[in-house]
């Protein structure tokens, strides 16, 4: 969504989760629910709809998650909100760039390579790490570009 104010252009531009992050988790709750609501229909008992319950919660819970990312970007900073509702803000002029990175996580005895992608500030110092997963990669890429350009007027105006 871009904005133009009435003192020159003005960017905004947000990405949320896209569809199909929202069926991937969320979906096979939903279908185990169905597959349940199904064998309850056939046979009706009380364990067939606390299951069909606890399914429906499951998914919500990932959608609730998956509600929470988002990237934002105007003319001046970037910000990421995690699925956990945390926002993580950082001033354009400062990022040097955004780039992919495998994060190594230990999880019950065993590293795990995740993909993320990196933001990086002048200083080479790793400012936030975006979970790239939950978004489209065309919206990524739109992101990664508008930072870009943001840095090279920035570059052309201080020559």
């Amino acid at each position: 969504m871009g904005v133009s104010g009435s003192n020159g252009s003005y960017i905004k531009q947000e990405i949320n989760a896209v569809l199909s992050s929202y069926i991937a988790l969320g979906g096979i709750p939903i279908l185990i629910g169905i597959l349940w609501l199904v064998g309850y229909i056939k046979h009706p008992s009380k364990d067939a709809i606390y299951a069909l319950l606890f399914c429906i919660v499951v998914a919500s819970l990932w959608w609730i998650w998956l509600r929470g990312f988002k990237i934002t970007v105007t003319d001046r900073y970037l910000e990421y909100r995690n699925g956990f509702y945390r926002s993580t803000r950082i001033l354009l002029e400062d990022v040097a760039e955004m780039k992919p990175k495998w994060v190594q996580w230990k999880s019950l005895g065993r590293t795990l390579s995740i993909p993320r992608t990196a933001v990086i500030t002048k200083d080479k110092k790793i400012a936030f790490l975006i979970n790239d997963k939950p978004f489209g990669l065309n919206d990524l890429a739109m992101i990664r570009n508008i930072v870009c350009q943001s840095r090279k007027k920035k570059v052309i105006l201080l020559k």
